[in-house]
């Protein structure tokens, strides 16, 4: 395990909950996150609803802003390839290959809104923490444009 990573579920272990990076629909999708395991309808809607044209723009200045929080890293190779931080490399695995994955209702609240749980294991371990995911109604843009989607909200937790 990552050292970066097993420092965060170290600590998810020792306190119960660590935040994660938030993330816009707009980085879910063009991380490939949006459209594995649980697939939000409402960021996957927003997001094919988009012309093609908008879809590569958003892409492009989605990953500039990866780039700028510090969530990807140049790796400096001959391939031109990225590195993800330990905290966003959580996310991208939990929501691609989660054991288990789990849709929450909560009384009350929308459907889409719902909080998601992805479970990540370890071998001989077994389960080990979750990531919750929380779409929220808050914009996901610079001075509260909605040009990337509204913001979907992590944590990682303990089973």
């Amino acid at each position: 395990m990552n050292d970066g990573i097993g420092q965060l579920v170290a600590a998810a272990e020792r306190d119960g909950a660590v935040p994660l990076p938030a993330l816009s629909q707009a980085e879910l999708c063009v991380l490939g996150a949006a459209g594995s395991s649980l697939v939000c309808a409402r960021t996957w809607a927003w997001w094919t609803g988009l012309a093609e044209r908008k879809r590569a723009d958003l892409a492009l200045r989605s990953l500039e802003l990866l780039a700028v929080r510090g969530l990807i890293v140049p790796e400096g190779g001959r391939d031109g390839g990225t590195a993800a931080d330990p905290a966003l490399s959580i996310v991208l695995a939990a929501r691609a290959r989660p054991e288990p994955a789990v849709a929450c209702q909560v009384p009350g609240q929308e459907a889409s809104f719902q909080p998601r749980l992805f479970g990540l294991s370890q071998p001989g371990r077994g389960l080990r923490v979750l990531v919750r995911e929380t779409l929220t109604g808050h914009p996901a843009g610079p001075d509260g444009r909605a040009e990337f989607g509204t913001a979907c909200r992590y944590a990682l937790l303990t089973p």
